[in-house]
Parts: structure tokens; C-alpha cells; sequence
């Protein structure tokens, strides 16, 4: 009877210990350096060539243990991607490419939001959410309040905000003024010095596909790009942060605008 108490003992003092060890193992320190952010697990050891999950989310770090931000990257033959912080991108749109609630970029098959993407994981233009070939079927929604917050560089407080007013009765389809939010108040022109408010756009678009954008400052044009959904990419003239491209997402607001010819408001 002895031996089996001390023997019990024995195992339950190892699995205490184990678990220490293991709670211990789980914890760590994010650390930069010149080259980027790394993970330390106090150790001696750090995850590289890996994907690891830290307080609930996803992050994937290279060869050398650092975390990989702002690019599409492949693990274990998928692709996901990476955003500002690290943290892998799930369920959304990432340019014309959708990544699904387990991060990996979705091929061949309908979005949850019902479109169709192919087999490199690029959305297919040509099909409408209901899986014709009629892409004046689709309606498109940009009017409404969008901002760049998810760009690289900038933040909940630090960002441009752009808002989006859809006028048919216009010689364009919607018109976009732009502000830039700082937490600090300071009134600063991303756009044009002698303008404070930032410039206002004209958008314009002939199929419903390739956009355009008019500045009322300079009347110069600028490329847009609009997936039909949530972002809108404005190729302007070089910035500071930017150099040129800032990418907005759609924040609130927005009616369905008919992608036809005319560009007509459904």
C-alpha cells in the first residue's frame, strides 16, 4: 500500500511539473530588431519556417524567425496573407483575392459573399453573383463613408477618410472628398498644400469595371481600381507615406449602384 502512494506521488509531482513546463513554453516576448519582428520564448528558442498560433491569432514567420507583414505568403502549399501587424488575414478580400475563415486564400469555387473566383484565386469579373455571364447583372455599392486604417503605415488614428456621394444626375457617377484624421487634430493637407481640406474627385466609370477619378484641383485624371465590393485603390500623386497608392476600405453607407452601361443607380 505504501509503495502504491508513493508511487501516485511520484506521478502526480511529474505531471505537475510537465505542466509547468508546458504552461511555460506557451508564453513569450515579442522582440524587434533591424531586420523585423521575432518571437522569444525565453528559452533560447524562437518559431521560424512555421506558422504559430499567439493569443489567438495566426502568424507566419520565415526561415530566419521573422514575422512576415504585408505580402502573400505560401505555407504548407496554400497561400495566405499577412497584413500590417503580422496577424494572418481571414475571411475578407484582399485585393481581388478572398481568404477564407482559416486564412487560406479560396481558388476555383464562390465566395462566401457570392462571387467567383478562379483557379490562381483571382476574382473572375466576367461572372455575376448569380454565376452568369452578364456582368452588367451585378450591382456595385461605393457611396458611403471608407477610410485607409488597414494600410500599411497607418492606423485607427492616424488615416485618410474619404467620403463617397453617388449623383446620377451628374455628368459623373459619384463624387470623393478626402480629409486626413490625425489624433492630434493638427488640420494637415495629405493632397494639396493650399488646400486644407485635401482635393475633391470626380468618378466616372464606362462599364462598371474600369474606373476613373477626376481631381477638381488640377483636372488631372487618376486610376482607380474598384473590386465592386469593399476597396477601392486610388493611384495618386506621390505621397509620404504612401508613395502614390492608398488603399481604402468601405467603413458604412453604401446603395447598390447598377453596373450597366449608363452606370445607373438600382
Amino acid at each position: 500500500m505504501k509503495t502504491k502512494k508513493i508511487l501516485a506521488t511520484a506521478a502526480m509531482t511529474i505531471s505537475c511539473i510537465l505542466m509547468i513546463g508546458m504552461t511555460a513554453f506557451a508564453y513569450g516576448t515579442w522582440r524587434h530588431d533591424g531586420y523585423g519582428w521575432w518571437y522569444d520564448h525565453g528559452d533560447g528558442r524562437y518559431p521560424k519556417s512555421t506558422m504559430k498560433n499567439i493569443d489567438d491569432e495566426y502568424y507566419i514567420f520565415d526561415k530566419h524567425g521573422y514575422c512576415i507583414t504585408s505580402q502573400w505568403t505560401m505555407y504548407n502549399g496554400q497561400w495566405y496573407y499577412a497584413t500590417g501587424s503580422g496577424v494572418v488575414a481571414t475571411s475578407q478580400w484582399i485585393g481581388d483575392y478572398y481568404v477564407g475563415e482559416d486564412g487560406i486564400m479560396l481558388t476555383d469555387c464562390w465566395t462566401p459573399d457570392g462571387y467567383y473566383v478562379d483557379s490562381t484565386g483571382k476574382w473572375d469579373k466576367s461572372k455575376s453573383k448569380n454565376g452568369s455571364s452578364d456582368a452588367t447583372d451585378e450591382y456595385f455599392t461605393i457611396d458611403g463613408n471608407w477610410d485607409n486604417r488597414d494600410q500599411s503605415g497607418f492606423s485607427k488614428d492616424k488615416r485618410v477618410d474619404m467620403w463617397i456621394e453617388v449623383d446620377p444626375g451628374d455628368a459623373y457617377l459619384a463624387s470623393a472628398d478626402f480629409g486626413l484624421y490625425m489624433s492630434s487634430g493638427t488640420p494637415y493637407s495629405l493632397y494639396d498644400k493650399e488646400n486644407p481640406n485635401g482635393d475633391c474627385l470626380k468618378l466616372g466609370t464606362v462599364d462598371g469595371l474600369d474606373w476613373g477619378a477626376r481631381s477638381t484641383i488640377s483636372d488631372k485624371w487618376y486610376d482607380l481600381e474598384y473590386n465592386g465590393k469593399d476597396t477601392i485603390t486610388l493611384k495618386w500623386r506621390s505621397t509620404q507615406w504612401t508613395n502614390g497608392n492608398l488603399v481604402f476600405k468601405r467603413r458604412s453607407g453604401g446603395r447598390l449602384l447598377h453596373a450597366g452601361t449608363n452606370g445607373s443607380v438600382g
